[in-house]
């Protein structure tokens, strides 16, 4: 999973809006208007927003949070900072599965990592041709 551990404050917390987007492009909402949350003076301290929506993926890339305001009134507000953290395994839990649809996320991130090897392969075996050369 992916945590933002995000520290903002504005004119009314219950306002903010606040997404992520995977460098594979997988949109998350981390955040949504609260109607009922009026909290002005506490904000968010290193408060960990955290998503399950990119399991799987590459997390390699840029990595994209986007902090604004859904409301009525105009409303102001400081990102003062933010903390990505990446959780998983070394190896890619779901490797053996296999792929029904080949439009699904899975299938995607499959032919991903293996492109990768096979660029990494071909990489290696002409490093070592020209260097015998």
């Amino acid at each position: 999973h992916v945590q933002a551990v995000i520290t903002v404050n504005s004119t009314r917390r219950g306002d903010l809006n606040i997404n992520m987007t995977s460098p594979m492009g997988t949109k998350s909402i981390l955040l949504s208007r609260r109607p009922r949350d009026d909290d002005s003076k506490v904000g968010f301290d290193k408060w960990p927003f955290m998503t399950t929506h990119s399991w799987g993926e590459d997390p390699r890339g840029t990595w994209v949070l986007e902090v604004g305001f859904v409301g009525i009134l105009p409303q102001k507000g400081v990102l003062k900072e933010w903390t990505l953290m990446l959780h998983g395994t070394q190896s890619a839990p779901y490797i053996d599965q296999i792929v029904k649809d080949y439009q699904s996320k899975l299938a995607m991130t499959k032919k991903e990592e293996l492109e990768e090897e096979l660029d990494e392969a071909v990489e290696r075996s002409l490093k070592s041709i020209l260097n015998k050369n």
